[in-house]
Formats: structure tokens, sequence, C-alpha cells
């Protein structure tokens, strides 16, 4: 494994595993919400079971890629919430999309 693959998939991992412990902790604040943005995320929120899960699948997903343990199986899991960020995205807020 190269420097360049080992670093990406430390930058990576680190990554799932800053946002996913901000679904337990909330140390980043949430940003003003209006219109299909609100309403979407209040939506989600109101299950109550939908951003600890989410955290919890960020977590060890970010685990599995630093241990180097079922990575495969855990960038297979990591792909629908991939697939989720980019549509949420497109559909409600493509001005952020880029960063």
């Amino acid at each position: 494994m190269g420097k360049l693959e080992v670093i990406a998939r430390w930058i990576l991992a680190l990554i799932l595993l800053f946002f996913g412990s901000n679904a337990f902790h909330n140390f980043l604040p949430a940003p003003e919400m209006s219109g299909k943005i609100a309403t979407f995320t209040e939506g989600m929120m109101v299950t109550g079971y939908f951003f600890p899960f989410l955290g919890i699948v960020m977590v060890l997903v970010g685990l599995s890629i630093i241990f180097n343990k079922w990575v495969s199986l855990a960038l297979i899991i990591l792909a629908p919430v991939s697939i989720n960020i980019i549509l949420y995205h497109l559909f409600l807020d493509l001005a952020t999309i880029l960063p």
C-alpha cells in the first residue's frame, strides 16, 4: 500500500470519526436552516433514531478503516451514506455542494 493511499485512508477515517462523534457530543453548532432544508432535517430529528444511528455507522466505519479490519464491508456500508449526502446537496442545498 502506497503512502498516498495510507494518507487518504487516515484522512477519511478521521473525518468519519470527527463528524460521527458530533452526533453524540454536539460540539459543532447546527447552522441556521430554512425552507425545505429545515423541514427535511426536522423530519429526521423527530424520528429520534436517525442521527444517532448515522453517527454510530460513521464511527464504526472510521474505526474499521483505521484498524484495517473489514474495510471492504465498511466502504460498502458507507456508500449509501455518501450517496445521500450528494443527493441532499443536489436537491436541497446546491450552493454548498462543493465545500
